[in-house]
């Protein structure tokens, strides 16, 4: 069973701590196996990952077995997680995106799902699809390029921009999520967007990922 209950633990108060501070804390905790961490970590954004796996395959018990294979998967190889690359939401959404996708597919085979101790390394969009090396070290060259910029944004703006982007949330489920005026986040996801094309430009890449 995994240690997760949906209830924060009282071991990691969220006090004096931004999203970003409090995020990257708890994938160390995580990394260092800690249960205590990775029931916080459900209780932050467990939301936000099942709205991406439901929107991805319309089933709601298929969204929750999901959810709960990501976080299994996040336990089991934490290691994989690499904060210069990602931040540990944006890694979350991505490996929700790949995992949905993949038992999409599965069901609609009537394949059986993999066990998660087998599933090769990596999160990847479009696994069925093998990429050229050229492809993949763009893909690569991009997604570094994109984390390093994200890097140097405001933490609050960085973050509701990862739940538009990423996650593909409406500005009002952002707002519900984070508990804030609409008006913010619009503000916030605006002047994110400006200076990620702002930054991607400086470094000679004018698309977005």
């Amino acid at each position: 069973m995994l240690p997760l209950g949906g209830r924060r633990a009282g071991s990691w108060p969220e006090t004096l701590r931004s999203a970003a501070e409090w995020d990257a804390a708890l994938m160390a905790g995580i990394a260092a196996g800690d249960p205590a961490a990775l029931e916080a970590l459900y209780g932050r954004h467990a939301s936000v990952v099942f709205a991406l796996c439901l929107r991805v395959l319309g089933d709601r018990s298929e969204a929750e077995e999901v959810l709960e294979d990501i976080f299994f998967e996040l336990w089991q190889r934490a290691e994989r997680f690499d904060a210069g690359r990602s931040t540990p939401l944006a890694y979350l959404i991505t490996l929700a995106r790949s995992r949905a996708i993949d038992r999409l597919r599965r069901v609609r085979r009537g394949a059986p799902a993999p066990d998660v101790g087998k599933a090769p390394p990596g999160v990847r969009e479009t696994p069925a699809l093998a990429e050229s090396p050229l492809a993949e070290a763009e893909r690569s060259e991009r997604r570094r390029l994109v984390a390093s910029v994200l890097g140097a944004l405001d933490p609050a703006e960085r973050h509701a921009l990862e739940l538009s982007f990423f996650a593909g949330l409406s500005h009002s489920d952002i707002a519900k999520h984070l508990g804030q005026p609409l008006g913010t986040v619009k503000t916030r996801i605006r002047r994110a967007l400006l200076r990620l094309r702002d930054g991607l430009e400086e470094r000679g890449w004018t698309g977005l990922p």
